[in-house]
């Protein structure tokens, strides 16, 4: 299904973390599983014009990387075009995340707020989550960290498709596994149909 936008319609981008100097880099790992590629645009995620991913790989620079960390970045973007950021890292998180992401949103009207997590830690700042609307005025807030369909045109179809074939067919229970935050279950029962979700992954519901 196309995108009513050509350029700029994914709602996130994740992007690896690794240690560079004092600081990290962010990038795609390239085919050889060991390089970084830094990227300074994806059109696909967003215009030129916002400057997201420069602004954010001079956020990632200025945190401080004591050991051999790496991680990853995920950029999530709401309906308003602001931006949300959720750093995880794999041994610590950086002793001046807060300082670093509050400057980030204090100085950047793009950013609303970001966090980061290590083995069970968790730090944000501002509003780490982003808010879009989901159908016809059913408007869902979530943090980078859950899990959405990431092509708003396309998911849009298939959950006004799913409710459609359910409602026809007079459907009386509804096991929604592997919901994430559950966009498929709000929508069909926002039809009145009576609905269940399940998700395994508690990240994914954030």
């Amino acid at each position: 299904i196309p995108a009513v936008k050509n350029w700029a319609y994914r709602r996130n981008i994740r992007l690896t973390l690794r240690p560079s100097g004092s600081g990290f880099q962010m990038g795609f790992v390239g085919h050889d599983k060991e390089s970084l590629i830094q990227v300074k645009d994806c059109s696909i995620f967003s215009s030129q014009k916002d400057q997201i991913l420069p602004n954010v790989a001079a956020i990632i620079e200025k945190l401080s990387c004591r050991k051999e960390n790496s991680g990853s970045v995920v950029i999530l973007r709401s309906q308003a075009n602001k931006f949300v950021l959720h750093c995880s890292f794999e041994k610590e998180i950086p002793a001046n995340f807060l300082k670093v992401a509050n400057d980030a949103v204090q100085e950047n009207s793009s950013f609303s707020g970001g966090s980061a997590s290590c083995r069970g830690q968790n730090q944000s700042v501002g509003n780490p989550k982003a808010s879009f609307e989901l159908l016809h005025g059913l408007e869902i807030q979530c943090s980078p960290r859950a899990f959405v369909q990431n092509h708003p045109d396309q998911s849009l179809r298939i959950y006004e498709d799913v409710r459609d074939l359910l409602t026809q067919n007079k459907a009386e229970r509804i096991l929604d596994l592997y919901c994430g935050i559950g966009c498929l279950s709000l929508v069909l029962a926002s039809a009145g149909l009576k609905i269940h979700g399940v998700e395994n992954n508690p990240a994914a519901v954030k």
